[in-house]
């Protein structure tokens, strides 16, 4: 559309992706059921509108459709496992009655607690969280602590797991990308 026309701004400083297509489908519904000549607006407008709209409707539940959504979605219900696992058992070595374990897991704790609870972040705030654990991880000196609590094994499984989802994130948006859209 080349031309706007602003009929009645949104109260809402943002709609997800379903709300907007509803609350444009219910604009085109009241735009359509009105006499074009009484409420200012060309036909030919409306009818570019309903076109816009299709194409956003189409469009709208089309990253779930997507084969590397669920690859994602999967991946993603890994690193969160892993992720608990990590933290549980960083969280459960405090009480060990080995002293070693409970001074490691007491380090490991100072490290770990800006991400606590990462998981429920949006992906992208989170395999980037999850990236900053890894390099906080990795680092020589908190090695004998993971080695300790025995997570090296699960440090690496995140960070392959995280890996494989950053892949499965970019095909996909890669594949989005390839397709025709206005």
């Amino acid at each position: 559309m080349d031309e706007y026309i602003e009929i009645n701004k949104v109260g809402l400083p943002q709609l997800d992706n379903g709300r907007h297509y509803e609350y444009h489908n219910f604009v085109y519904g009241l735009l359509s059921a009105a006499d074009a000549t009484k409420i200012g607006v060309p036909t030919a407008k409306i009818t570019e509108y309903k076109g816009c709209l299709d194409v956003e409707g189409e469009i709208n539940l089309e990253t779930q459709a997507n084969s590397n959504t669920q690859r994602m979605l999967k991946k993603d219900a890994e690193r969160d496992r892993l992720l608990n696992y990590i933290f549980g058992t960083i969280r459960t070595g405090h009480f060990s009655p080995d002293a070693t374990e409970a001074t490691a897991a007491d380090e490991l704790e100072v490290v770990v607690r800006p991400y606590t609870r990462i998981q429920k972040a949006a992906y992208d705030i989170e395999t980037a969280d999850i990236d900053g654990l890894l390099i906080d991880l990795k680092k020589a000196e908190m090695t004998p602590l993971l080695a300790t609590l025995r997570l090296t094994s699960a440090v690496s499984l995140l960070e392959t797991a995280n890996a494989e989802f950053n892949k499965f994130r970019k095909a996909r948006t890669a594949s989005r990308a390839k397709k025709d859209l206005p």
